[in-house]
């Protein structure tokens, strides 16, 4: 029988997470055995990869996420934004896909959408006005009939007052569901700067249609959790 003591645990499981200095392995490497960094707030990566790699500077990172790069960045586990490898993409984007139908369903109904109808309609629009090149929402929101743009609003138990728009929530609700990318500003940029573009216009390397099946891709997420943790 293998004896272990609580110390030899724990320092297997810094091991693992490239936490004790020892397993350096590079970058993409690194965050495919991690299953991901989550990327929310934006500094978090860059922290989570700053602590596992001696060398590590946020311009490597930024570079893979081009779209030349082996990384992308996308709303992913518990419909946050993470950063994964290309290679996982595909699958870990099946596996959480009904969680984050179930949570923008929610979040829509919080802004007195009724349908999830209206939402994909204006989606639709908005992919058949797009070309080939980077938009920002200002700009998109422009190019629509005005009767179509509608501004929400809405109030917490607290008395804040928040607002945003269908035109907001539609783009939002594309890129989580892999019809659009996000093109991020760089660094210092405003949130005015975000541009979108078809995801395939950006990403002709990945096809969300040869992703494969929910419970096929639950089990693979499941297994990755499991052994990097």
């Amino acid at each position: 029988m293998l004896r272990t003591t609580l110390a030899q645990c724990n320092v297997f499981t810094l091991q693992k997470n490239y936490l004790t200095g020892e397993n350096i392995a590079g970058l993409v490497t690194m965050i495919e055995t991690l299953a991901g960094l989550p990327a929310d707030p934006p500094a978090s990566p860059l922290l989570a990869a700053f602590v596992r790699q001696k060398q590590f500077t946020a311009g490597a990172l930024l570079a893979q996420l081009q779209p030349a790069g082996r990384l992308i960045s996308s709303e992913l586990m518990r419909t946050s934004p993470y950063i994964v490898s290309k290679n996982q993409f595909l699958t870990w984007h099946a596996a959480t896909a009904r969680q984050r139908t179930q949570a923008y369903n929610a979040e829509f109904r919080l802004w007195g959408i009724e349908s999830n109808a209206e939402i994909e309609q204006l989606g639709q629009e908005i992919l058949e006005m797009l070309g080939d090149r980077p938009v920002t929402a200002a700009s998109i929101e422009a190019q629509l009939p005005g009767p179509v743009v509608k501004q929400l609003s809405q109030t917490s138990r607290g008395g804040r007052v928040s607002h945003t728009s269908n035109v907001a929530l539609a783009l939002r609700w594309l890129a989580a569901c892999g019809k659009l990318a996000i093109v991020t500003p760089a660094p210092g940029g405003s949130e005015a700067e975000i541009r979108y573009i078809p995801f395939e216009q950006q990403y002709p390397d990945l096809d969300l249609a040869a992703a494969p099946a929910e419970t096929e891709a639950l089990t693979a997420l499941v297994r990755a959790y499991l052994a990097a943790f």
